[in-house]
């Protein structure tokens, strides 16, 4: 199985767009709000959209910025996604590494209180990838609400 990020070009943005409804709807029930950031992907520079594809099919996306609320001058992963038919079989662990590799540096990644499951998610693969040498902190506040990982 070859994993693989590509980045997203804006010609694609339509799939994305429709991935990222998918994915608010599966976390809070709705997807229909639509994403307000998705148009300066391609607007600024500090922003970088990848599918995650397996075997060339898109298998989820990587949204990267460096909109961080601990870390400062960190990469921020902005959303993750992977489509549950290439869920349990470490696509999202690969492509989750391979984010982090593309982007050398500090990191700072976050889940929201209401995904307990990412947060096991998130710990597993930063613990592997930084050899247990991070940071992790719960917020519940104006800025966030849950968990927020520092490497």
């Amino acid at each position: 199985m070859k994993i693989e990020l590509e980045l997203i070009d804006i010609s694609e943005k339509n799939i994305l767009s429709q991935m990222l409804n998918d994915y608010q709807f599966e976390i809070s029930g709705d997807g229909s709000a639509g994403y307000k950031y998705l148009d300066l992907y391609w607007e600024r520079e500090n922003r970088h959209p990848y599918f995650i594809k397996v075997d060339g099919e898109i298998a989820g996306f990587a949204l990267v910025n460096g909109h961080t609320i601990v870390c400062k001058g960190a990469s921020n992963l902005a959303e993750f996604y992977v489509l549950s038919k290439f869920r349990k079989c470490g696509v999202g662990r690969s492509a989750a590494k391979a984010v982090f590799a593309k982007f050398p540096g500090k990191w700072e990644v976050r889940q929201i209180a209401e995904n307990p499951i990412a947060h096991i998610f998130w710990n597993k693969v930063i613990n592997e990838y930084s050899n247990g040498k991070f940071q992790e902190i719960t917020m519940n506040n104006e800025d966030w609400n849950g968990w927020i990982q520092t490497f």
